[in-house]
């Protein structure tokens, strides 16, 4: 009983210590709403973000934002989400898409950008799930990140607004990774304890 307490312990000590290994390095993949942001019916809103695409260095990349808003019959672009600025370089009206070019460097390997999106007309939404892909020179997707925007009103908080939350994956992965690792070191821990007190056992019966 009191080997299965101290692995659990053990467990949970360093599951947290990867938890806070992650939360504590700077997060420069963050999506955030413009202050002015309205969940009113066909409001157009805007939003900004900074990714770092270090790992990537001298690729070119395909970038794309999509949206879970349902389409409207009576245009096609009611709903679109686009790309508004580029690292701070103004995307004309007339080619502003949901599609943009950028090759980060040494000297630039961030993705800072803003966008708008136009809600839909005919009926009231409170939440937008966004997906920003990353794709190589030959289509092939390489990154994927996922962020909500969730209305205040459907947390219960009274006050208008709205806020984001961050689907970091790949921090996920590595705590879960990181205690599934713990997990089987114990057991084996204890596999070989367990094997060595019945060795321990015979020799001492023997003895008798």
């Amino acid at each position: 009983m009191k080997y299965g307490i101290f692995f659990i312990l053990i467990l949970f000590s360093l599951v947290l210590s990867s938890a806070a290994c992650c939360s504590g390095q700077p997060d420069t993949n963050i999506m955030i709403p413009d202050s002015a942001w309205t969940w009113n019916p066909g409001a157009i809103n805007q939003f900004s973000g900074e990714y770092d695409l270090s790992e990537f260095r001298d690729i070119t990349l395909s970038i794309r934002i999509t949206s879970d808003l349902p389409q409207e019959e009576d245009t096609e672009t009611d709903n679109a989400v686009v790309f508004t600025t580029i690292n701070g370089k103004r995307i004309p009206v007339l080619k502003q898409g949901s599609n943009v070019q950028f090759t980060p460097d040494a000297d630039n390997p961030l993705f800072r950008f803003t966008g708008q999106i136009k809600l839909p007309k005919k009926h009231r939404v409170n939440k937008v799930n966004f997906q920003l892909l990353f794709y190589d020179g030959d289509g092939n997707e390489i990154k994927k990140t996922a962020v909500s925007a969730v209305s205040r009103e459907t947390t219960g908080d009274i006050s208008d607004g709205s806020f984001y939350i961050s689907l970091d994956i790949q921090g996920i992965t590595m705590i879960l990774s990181a205690a599934a690792a713990v997990i089987w070191i114990c057991a084996l821990c204890r596999s070989r304890i367990n094997r060595k007190k019945n060795r321990n056992g015979e020799m001492n019966y023997a003895d008798l």
